[in-house]
């Protein structure tokens, strides 16, 4: 008993972790919305479907199977709609959730000037860990190469050469906190340094240190 007392103690006198500023602009994920189920989304500015919305988000689509694409119909001239994914020609169109309560994701549909709202989840709408949507992304870069090179593991000091005058052309293989496991993509330019195995930092404390696509 008293071992659990002490526990307890020492669990509330613990420091609670300090938000980052990828905790604050970048959140726990993605949401994405599948536009073959739902083409309209309302965005709320607190937790409650009974009010009006703020926002809504209308896309219409067309064509069958490989050719389909969608085109946003809400007005967008002053760019206030910018979020994580604007590619409606390719069916794609996802914002980051910063937080989420029950049946509702607070998701930022701006991220230059990280405006929020209030999404109630309803069918169409896909939620993705980081990890997750980095995983299933088609190719990944890092954003300055000099400070995050290619390492033979998580963390190491221990490099692999990467001619610079080629672009960065890799996929993920696995992901282990702030580390990603790459490797080269078969469809980098001749000439490109093929490596099977290395270890890159997709983020640290600030944001991401890479950029990804869902587009092979």
């Amino acid at each position: 008993m008293k071992t659990v007392f002490l526990f307890l103690l020492l669990a509330a006198m613990a420091p609670l972790r300090a938000a980052t500023n990828f905790d604050m602009y970048y959140g726990m994920g993605v949401m994405h919305l599948n536009l073959e189920i739902l083409t309209e989304i309302k965005l709320y500015s607190e937790r409650n479907d009974k009010t009006a919305p703020a926002k809504t988000i209308t896309f219409t689509v067309s064509g069958k199977g490989k050719t389909k694409t969608a085109k946003l119909e809400t007005a967008n001239t002053d760019k206030w709609l910018s979020p994580e994914i604007l590619k409606p020609e390719n069916m794609l169109f996802s914002m980051r959730v910063l937080s989420r309560e029950t049946g509702w994701y607070q998701v930022m549909t701006n991220n230059g000037t990280h405006q929020t709202y209030w999404l109630r989840k309803i069918e169409g709408l896909e939620f993705y860990t980081w990890t997750d949507e980095l995983l299933k992304s088609a190719s990944v870069i890092r954003l300055t190469r000099d400070t995050n090179p290619l390492r033979t593991h998580q963390g190491s000091n221990v490099t692999l050469p990467w001619d610079m005058k080629y672009a960065d052309c890799f996929k993920p293989l696995k992901i282990l906190g702030i580390w990603m496991e790459v490797e080269t993509r078969e469809t980098c330019a001749d000439g490109t340094t093929k490596i099977k195995s290395a270890w890159i930092q997709w983020r640290d404390d600030d944001g991401l240190l890479i950029d990804y696509s869902l587009l092979p």
